[in-house]
């Protein structure tokens, strides 16, 4: 049921060469010229790592051959970037005697390629704070290149792959933290979903070995017992679509990761074991995609005709998308003695919010799509939090790490905020920011500057309210003429202007 690049990021013992990265680009319809590139980027990684070997034993040539791979895995086809994968740990691990520089790899390749490369390159430092002052740079790639996350995305797929063979427990305990911690979140920040539930899978696989085992073995107990069920309302779902004439429409089962599995147990203070797995009712759910958009309400109509939803279960984060990645409507609904979860998007949002931005990439043989996703990018209130964190600290590595941890650490509560223009925008509230005071402080000034009140669902509450705020409330910044007068007084402006209501 796991997509295809999920064995295909974590199969470490998968013999990958250079060979095998030509086919793929080959076939993908990159010309002879940039190939030639590529052979020569694996070639001069080679005559740099000679020698060098990992703590598994392997040549270390083993590793770039996996990060690059990895990005095709990642459907990352552009050139510079394989090349760059290749050469990622070039900069770093090269001979003193070598001397190699930015300015080498620019005149042996090409600009960009020296960019990217000196873009995941650790900055050489003797503090306490390197992996912090490192990880800050990584994340200036959301303002500079997010390119460079990407490749330092692939680089830590290959690395959790491959971290039962460090030789100290502390190391694999720390590496596997900072990857859900930070990693994750930053894979989620640029639409990486695939690529962010392999590595939540495999840093849970080292932070508690003991119940990733029991759940991967619940599950697949789990699957075997339904599956005839599963294949059942997955062939009268597609009947029915196929019968209303929805070309193209795909009814695909789909899993939960381990970890979800583990947080939905652990949210609620519960043990794991089969007892309580037996209380989660979709670990398994269902995928319908249709090619157009305009099939959406179509293949809606169908599911609920034939199929009737779950009163208080519709979701749509098509007309509200949720963030930049995500488009889809969903519903649990009941067929024969039990429920299905199933969620409907189109093919476009499908390859979206497995990909993200390398979706768009792919979209035209273009270099412009660089920057002008990566503008779209900088417009998503996720983002914008972050970099606010690298504005805030700019000097201050240490408390951007701490503030960055804190945010990222709580779980988010979906929230919708009105903006300026009257244009609803979702906002992931982190779960330690969720009264009205702390939705405020931490973007009232993005929306309405001198915020002194928020309307939620349409009732008015000073900025300084300590009322919880839940999912899918719906909130409007504004300020009033006179502070005395609140809440009774007039409310001059909105952050979507005068006429304004929730």
């Amino acid at each position: 049921m796991n997509d295809v690049i999920y064995n295909l990021l974590t199969n470490e013992k998968e013999k990958i060469t250079i060979e095998k990265i030509i086919k793929k680009l080959r076939k993908r319809g990159a010309p002879k010229e940039k190939l030639d590139m590529v052979r020569k980027a694996y070639e001069f990684a080679l005559k740099i790592h000679e020698g060098q070997t990992r703590e598994s034993g392997e040549p270390y040539i083993v590793h770039p051959l996996h990060v690059a791979w990895n990005l095709l895995c990642m459907n990352i086809y552009d050139v510079n970037m394989i090349c760059a994968g290749l050469l990622h740990d070039t900069l770093e691990d090269a001979d003193a005697e070598i001397n190699l520089t930015k300015d080498v790899l620019e005149s042996e390749f090409n600009k960009d390629i020296a960019h990217l490369v000196d873009g995941v390159t650790k900055i050489k430092i003797k503090t306490d704070d390197k992996n912090q002052i490192n990880f800050k740079k990584i994340v200036e790639g959301l303002t500079v290149d997010p390119r460079i996350i990407f490749i330092k995305l692939a680089d830590r797929l290959h690395n959790m792959s491959t971290l039962q063979y460090k030789k100290k427990k502390n190391k694999i305990i720390e590496n596997a933290q900072e990857t859900l911690m930070l990693y994750v979140p930053l894979a989620q920040a640029v639409g990486a979903h695939q690529v962010s539930n392999v590595l939540r899978d495999l840093s849970l696989k080292f932070l508690d070995e003991e119940a990733y085992n029991t759940l991967t073995k619940l599950k697949e107990a789990r699957y075997e017992r339904e599956k005839e069920d599963l294949i059942e309302f997955q062939n009268a779902l597609q009947e029915k679509l196929n019968k209303a004439g929805i070309q193209g429409a795909q009814v695909i089962i789909r899993d939960h990761t381990i970890h979800t599995l583990y947080e939905k147990l652990k949210s609620n203070s519960k043990e794991i074991n089969e007892e309580n797995f037996q209380e989660i009712d979709d670990v398994f759910y269902f995928k319908v995609v249709v090619d157009n958009r305009k099939d959406i309400p179509k293949a809606d109509n169908i599911i609920k005709t034939f199929f009737p939803p779950v009163p208080g279960t519709e979701k749509d984060y098509i007309t509200n998308p949720k963030g930049l990645f995500y488009f889809s409507k969903s519903m649990r609904v009941g067929y024969k003695y039990f429920q299905r979860k199933v969620k409907l998007k189109t093919k476009f949002h499908d390859e979206l919010a497995r990909f993200g931005l390398p979706f768009y990439w792919n979209l035209a043989d273009d270099p412009r799509l660089y920057e002008w996703s990566k503008n779209k990018l900088l417009k998503d209130r996720y983002c914008q939090t972050i970099i606010t964190f690298l504005n805030k600290y700019n000097n201050d590595v240490s408390g951007f790490y701490n503030e960055l941890q804190s945010y990222l650490k709580f779980p988010k509560i979906p929230i919708l905020i009105y903006d300026a223009s009257g244009k609803i925008v979702n906002y992931s509230l982190p779960a330690n920011y969720n009264t009205i005071e702390g939705l405020t402080k931490l973007c009232g000034d993005n929306f309405c500057p001198n915020c002194d009140t928020v309307i939620v669902n349409g009732t008015p509450y000073s900025a300084e309210s300590e009322r919880p705020l839940k999912e899918d409330d719906r909130i409007v910044f504004a300020y009033t003429q006179n502070e005395n007068s609140f809440p009774g007084g007039k409310v001059l402006q909105y952050s979507r202007g005068s006429t304004a209501s929730a």
